[in-house]
């Protein structure tokens, strides 16, 4: 091996930066921070990305910590669930972990292409809506185009990973790229303005930051933070992962925090009259040519952007159940690698289950609305806001258990960790339970009115959270306990159970020193390497 593979610490904060960080947050803006018809948190949504940053710092503390303390970091959170509370605790992890993969894959297919059709962007009166060009059918069509799209994304990882990395990779700068432009076009037309929208915004006419409001706000835009879950477990191939990822979570969070506060507020100076459903694309409405240039811009930005994060979360919903099926509770051939190392069976199972998840919150309320004329209730807001809470369940569990584990010793918690955490654990217990409170609230207020659309809206979030729930205590208890009887029953069975146990365990001090003196000596290696090869190049170059 002549070339060290481990990331550093600079790959690794534009890792994570890259991977949570983009422009589509602003999709929810239109409901959250007001639209030129109604009121909203408007100029709050500066401070309240900064609350939303900090709490996702914390979380992600949370799994900095862990990662440090555990045998591998490629498990991930219900590596750390199991190992402090068992089995049961360790698949209900795993599969509320998996259970955001078909949400989150939702929202990338509206703002795909629905939100960049909307009334408002490059065709005056949008496809879809009352005067759209497509009527109340119109979401149902631009729906499936971007379910056709999904599907090209998902298919180009069966052609293997290295063209999947020459994809993701191109797409990866040319959308950074042209979000650069983005901001250079809204800085400009910011200065045109002046602080015109910055007073539209403050007005406090414009304002309303009820409890619910900031309840809804906070709930939506934490999509924006999602990807920590996953990032993390990048850990075991890291230089010096012990120090290097906690350093990597806090810029990356400060960096990630600071650029949706800055957008927003290029936003706030370049649209000062309200947004609608794709405010990137206001930005280039004062000039007619620039509104088709720019506007066409960020459409190609968004699709790309989009394709790009399904290529993704295609790719790791296979890999996350492959965790799962090597600990049995799910079958082995699910874990089963091609020879471009990929779960293909996990790949189709995760294609599979998105699907369903589309028939669920885009294709019965796209079909009702074209049918009945009301609209779905399930735009980027609703879906991120649903997302959001599979999110926040991960963060309640995962923060329980690294507070459970410094409460038995395993790991050192200082007074400041505890603080933080329990802080931001009651914190997320009140939004979990203010969503369903509202959830519970449009079901009822649907009934009453005998708008089935509300009653979608209220139904669809709980049936979705009640049914994995319910998927756990059915691998459990009908699959799992069944299969594990068996297993136990002979000697190869019992050995191989002991071999999976081995990486549920918190790693002693003495072996986490022997980790952080393996890494200084990779490190020392390398060094040396490098400066004897910068060596030998300079002896050759001097002998010609």
């Amino acid at each position: 091996m002549k070339k060290d593979t481990r990331m550093g610490l600079p790959t690794l904060i534009w890792l994570g930066f890259s991977f949570i960080a983009g422009i589509t947050f602003t999709a929810s803006f239109a409901s959250i921070v007001g639209s030129d018809k109604e009121a909203g948190v408007r100029i709050h949504i500066l401070w309240i990305f900064a609350i939303e940053g900090l709490v996702a710092f914390i979380c992600a503390w949370a799994f900095a910590r862990l990662v440090k303390v555990h045998p591998t970091a490629n498990g991930g959170s219900s590596q750390y669930v199991r190992t402090a509370l068992g089995e049961f605790w360790g698949l209900f992890m795993g599969l509320i972990n998996y259970a955001a993969i078909p949400l989150i894959a939702m929202g990338l297919l509206v703002t795909m292409i629905r939100n960049n059709f909307a009334a408002g962007s490059v065709i005056e009166n949008g496809l879809f809506g009352e005067n759209g060009l497509w009527g109340s059918w119109g979401k149902l069509y631009l729906d499936l185009i971007s379910l056709a799209i999904y599907s090209f994304a998902a298919a180009i990882l069966f052609f293997g990973i290295r063209k999947y990395k020459v994809v993701a990779t191109v797409i990866g700068y040319l959308t950074w790229a042209i979000t650069i432009f983005i901001m250079i076009v809204g800085i400009i037309v910011f200065s045109g303005n002046g602080i015109v929208g910055l007073q539209h915004y403050s007005n406090p006419e414009n304002i309303d930051l009820s409890f619910f409001k900031f309840n809804n706000a906070f709930v939506s835009c934490f999509f924006a933070f999602c990807g920590l879950e996953t990032f993390i477990t990048v850990g075991n191939n890291i230089k010096n992962r012990g120090k290097n990822m906690p350093i990597a979570m806090t810029v990356i969070m400060i960096a990630t925090t600071a650029f949706y506060i800055i957008f927003t507020l290029i936003l706030m100076g370049a649209v000062p009259a309200g947004f609608q459903d794709n405010p990137n694309i206001q930005v280039f409405l004062k000039s007619p040519g620039l509104k088709a240039f720019g506007g066409w811009m960020v459409i190609i930005c968004t699709i790309l952007m989009r394709f790009n994060s399904n290529l993704q979360i295609t790719l790791f919903g296979g890999s996350c159940l492959e965790p799962l099926a090597a600990q049995g509770f799910l079958p082995e051939k699910i874990s089963v690698k091609n020879k471009e190392n990929i779960p293909v069976a996990g790949v189709i199972t995760s294609i599979c289950i998105v699907l369903i998840t589309f028939v669920l919150f885009m294709l019965i309320p796209d079909i009702i609305e074209g049918a009945t004329g009301n609209s779905s209730p399930f735009d980027y807001q609703t879906i991120a806001a649903a997302t959001s809470i599979v999110l926040i369940s991960i963060y309640l569990i995962v923060l329980s258990t690294v507070i459970i584990q410094g409460y038995r010793k395993q790991i050192h918690v200082r007074w400041y960790e505890y603080t933080g955490w329990i802080i931001v654990l009651g914190f997320l217990i009140l939004q979990f339970f203010m969503y369903f409170f509202d959830r519970f609230s449009d079901l009822i207020s649907g009934i009453a009115k005998n708008n089935i659309s509300s009653v979608l809206g209220g139904v669809v979030p709980i049936i979705y959270f009640i049914g994995i729930i319910a998927a756990v205590f059915g691998i459990y208890f009908l699959y799992y306990k069944p299969k594990k009887a068996k297993l136990l029953n002979t000697p190869e069975g019992i050995k191989k159970y002991e071999e999976i146990k081995t990486i549920f365990r918190i790693l002693t001090p003495e072996e986490v020193e022997a980790i952080e003196i393996e890494d200084a000596k990779l490190d020392e290696y390398w060094d040396n390497l490098k400066k004897a090869q910068a060596l030998e190049k300079l002896k050759n170059k001097s002998q010609k």
